[in-house]
């Protein structure tokens, strides 16, 4: 009896220690700069204090951003529940007045797939791959 509960306990143990651990741990000095989409002439800025900022000098706004506001967790960004910060107040005016916003019921998670001092990869959410570049 001793024999199996060894077997089971030893099994266990060889499942959790072999389970592949998530390789991506963003190192805040990686992640908080100016990037540019690979594919597209599209700049995206985080800051420390949980902020994305759009546009190359980061002051594009847009109706219906609910993409703003951000805590880390691991090597995922996440907008649900983030507190609100005080925006820098240059950026540009967005007439919303005559929009309708749907707001999807949860916010999607950003993951990061990796993080190198030039290369970023995210998954928003949409289930593709987004590549950037660090931008000077």
């Amino acid at each position: 009896m001793k024999n199996g509960y060894f077997f089971l306990l030893f099994t266990f143990g060889c499942l959790v220690g072999c389970r592949k651990a998530d390789t991506v741990a963003p190192a805040p000095d990686g992640l908080y700069k100016r990037w540019k989409d690979a594919k597209a002439d599209a700049y995206i800025t985080f800051q420390r204090e949980g902020i994305v900022l759009y546009g190359a000098d980061g002051t594009d706004d847009f109706c219906c951003l609910y993409e703003r506001f951000f805590r880390v967790a691991g090597n995922r960004l996440v907008f649900e529940g983030a507190s609100s910060k005080p925006l820098p107040s240059n950026l540009k005016p967005v007439a919303c007045a005559n929009v309708s916003c749907y707001k999807p019921s949860t916010i999607p998670d950003w993951q990061i797939i990796s993080l190198t001092t030039d290369r970023l990869v995210l998954n928003r959410g949409n289930g593709t791959d987004q590549t950037y570049i660090a931008a000077p």
